[in-house]
């Protein structure tokens, strides 16, 4: 009798390790990214980032901080290659703009390309990719942060779009007010403090136009 309840209870436990083996979730095999780290790039164009950062399994506050980190490093690497990548595209796409301000200014044509890629930098940024992976084995945590050429140049060509439509609409409304200020300034018109404040108007709105501004009218 015990010796039937010691095979019965064994079988119990071959079956229920068997029942958890099949019932665990099998660890993913290391992305090429992490087990090919440092012998070359890994997305289309090399615009990346890789970071990585140690964690403690046993510490549950140590998994954010280690994310935290390699994700701050994958990001300061990614930035680096990208702001030489959205320059050259914003000089691309503004060759003809950028050419009449050369004719009379040099560095003032350097000037608009280095406030434009400033101020759409983020915006290209922000449509940058990533993915995580946890090495529980080494314990380091992952992160791979890329995007296309392709990417960049849409987002920029869109950027660009929506800062022309933006330009129009201030100098339209800013020759309006020129008009209205040319008005009160005739000959005996006592309005000439209502054209300083439109002009005071004017000089206030061209402060938001970035880059070249083009107005047809």
């Amino acid at each position: 009798m015990t010796h039937r309840y010691e095979m019965w209870t064994l079988r119990c436990a071959i079956a229920a390790a068997v029942c958890l083996c099949a019932c665990a979730t099998p660890r993913r095999p290391a992305p090429a990214w992490v087990a090919e780290f440092g012998s070359k790039t890994f997305s289309k164009d090399g615009i990346e980032g890789i970071g990585f950062a140690a964690f403690d399994p046993r510490d549950k506050s140590s998994l954010k901080a280690a994310r935290d980190s390699a994700y701050s490093d994958a990001m300061k690497q990614l930035t680096m290659k990208l702001k030489t990548t959205v320059r050259g595209s914003i000089e691309r796409q503004m060759r003809d703009e950028l050419t009449v301000v050369n004719k009379k200014h040099r560095e003032q044509s350097q000037e608009v390309l280095d406030s434009v890629t400033q101020v759409l930098f983020d915006s290209v940024l922000g449509r940058k990719q990533f993915e995580e992976y946890a090495d529980h084995a080494q314990k380091r945590w992952w992160v791979f942060c890329w995007m296309t050429a392709e990417e960049v140049e849409r987002t920029i060509a869109e950027q660009l779009r929506k800062q022309q439509e933006k330009n129009n609409a201030v100098m339209k409304s800013c020759l309006e007010f020129a008009k209205s200020a040319e008005g009160y300034l005739t000959p005996g018109s006592e309005k000439v403090l209502s054209a300083v404040a439109l002009y005071e108007e004017i000089l206030g709105q061209l402060a938001d136009v970035s880059g070249v501004a083009t107005y047809g009218g």
